[in-house]
């Protein structure tokens, strides 16, 4: 069972390459542009990666306590709220 598994990731390791560079070059422009949004947003200096985790904090408290409070809606609407 091991080897199995063990061939079946060779052969999708193998296929790698080719796969990459079957992307086009619009793609990977497109790709690069994404990213470095992405870093000059989020990621660029330790005060925008401090303030990006807590604003991802704050939300999964925000979401967790507005959900909690919906799991009446679920009991009795059913699919209408989810």
């Amino acid at each position: 069972m091991f080897s199995n598994a063990l061939v079946s990731y060779v052969v999708v390791f193998v296929q790698v390459p080719s796969l990459v560079r079957s992307v086009g070059s619009d793609v990977v422009l497109l790709m690069r542009q994404q990213t470095q949004f992405l870093w000059d947003t989020y990621f660029s200096s330790v005060e925008k990666i401090v303030t990006t985790t807590l604003e991802a904090r704050m939300f999964k408290i925000f979401l967790v306590r507005y959900t909690a409070g919906l799991w009446w809606l679920t009991i009795y609407c059913g699919d209408l709220v989810m």
